[in-house]
């Protein structure tokens, strides 16, 4: 007998998306939508070719059992049983909500950049790398922006550390 994980497995998070009603925008070979895990304006949820997703905004990803057990709020046995057609659907629960982030993952550094915007370039360039590899031609200026995003997320979190924790400015 197949698992509801194997059955499953063939559901990409952007099919899972389209079942559970998202509105998702097309752009070459990604998807993108806004989040309804966290409360957003403009689109921070990629869907990828390769069946997986990442939300910038909220730093979550995974498979489409992943996405389906973090929508309805059910473990993801549940969300597997679900896709593969195993239960009957169950009423759509709200997700437990996503904790704020500190300020210091909002405020801008010295230049402009936010610990999201960071991240985001971060993420852009590993996706280059690995979709590209190293015969890119574009390889020393995606390391360099590479290195240039970790040193600053360090140097952001260094800086948070090192200050004297204080409950008023949070």
């Amino acid at each position: 007998m197949t698992s509801p994980f194997e059955a499953a497995r063939g559901i990409s998070a952007m099919d899972a998306a389209a079942r559970e009603g998202i509105a998702l925008r097309r752009r070459g070979s990604r998807a993108w939508a806004c989040c309804p895990l966290h409360g957003e304006k403009t689109p921070s949820l990629c869907f990828y070719p390769d069946g997986r997703w990442y939300c910038f905004g909220c730093h979550r990803g995974g498979d489409a059992v992943d996405f389906v057990a973090a929508l309805r709020g059910m473990t993801r046995l549940e969300a597997a049983r679900l896709l593969a057609g195993n239960t009957a659907l169950p009423q759509l629960r709200r997700p437990s909500p996503v904790p704020r982030p500190a300020p210091f993952l909002t405020r801008p550094d010295e230049d402009g950049f936010t610990w999201d915007k960071l991240c985001r370039i971060r993420h852009a360039a590993a996706d280059i790398i690995a979709g590209e590899g190293a015969d890119t031609p574009r390889l020393w200026d995606v390391i360099a922006a590479l290195s240039a995003a970790e040193e600053r997320l360090d140097n952001l979190l260094a800086e948070r550390l090192t200050q004297p924790s204080t409950k008023e400015t949070e």
